[in-house]
């Protein structure tokens, strides 16, 4: 298995399932609109509902990933979130969610980036795992799994929450 060094990942993990927005009279599509010209502008969104469903949330998260791709490219993998229990307990959900990694949310080693890259800038030491092929979907016990990797990349996550305290 092969081992890559990577200082800085660029990465805005997004998930619709980790934030409780109020919809107001916003569908699912306006609601996305909104808050990708938010994150965009580097601007918190302030309205949330916790009553949106699950459905409505991954509708919303395509819709965003789909408009924000239009500045950070195209997706190139997956984010697990929220793994720790006592995370989940923070955001109010109880299981792990996903997020999408898209090309330009990946910077170079020694990259430089402004302290204040979004709008709730934190940060955090990670792992990048990326398969080797399709053969890790028929495994059956970690080993086989591991067998199916081809690099665990360090990094640093530098996330984005984008709503407002």
């Amino acid at each position: 298995m092969k081992h890559k060094r990577i200082s800085i990942v660029f990465l805005v993990f997004f998930s619709i399932s980790l934030m409780t927005f109020q919809l107001s009279n916003l569908n699912a599509q306006d609601f996305a609109i909104m808050l990708a010209d938010s994150f965009l502008k580097k601007t918190p969104v302030t309205e949330y509902d916790t009553s949106m469903t699950m459905d409505e949330a991954l509708k919303v998260q395509k819709r965003f990933v789909d408009i924000i791709s239009k500045e950070f490219g195209p997706p190139v993998g997956y984010k697990a979130g929220l793994t720790n229990p006592n995370v989940q307990k923070v955001f109010g959900v109880s299981h792990p969610v996903r997020g999408t990694l898209l090309e330009k949310m990946f910077l170079k080693n020694n990259a430089e980036i402004e302290a204040k890259f979004g709008i709730r800038s934190m940060f955090e030491g990670d792992l990048l795992v990326r398969v080797g092929n399709d053969a890790i979907n028929d495994a059956t016990t970690p080993e086989e799994a591991l067998k199916n990797l081809e690099a665990v990349i360090p990094f640093i996550e530098l996330p984005d929450l984008v709503y407002d305290p």
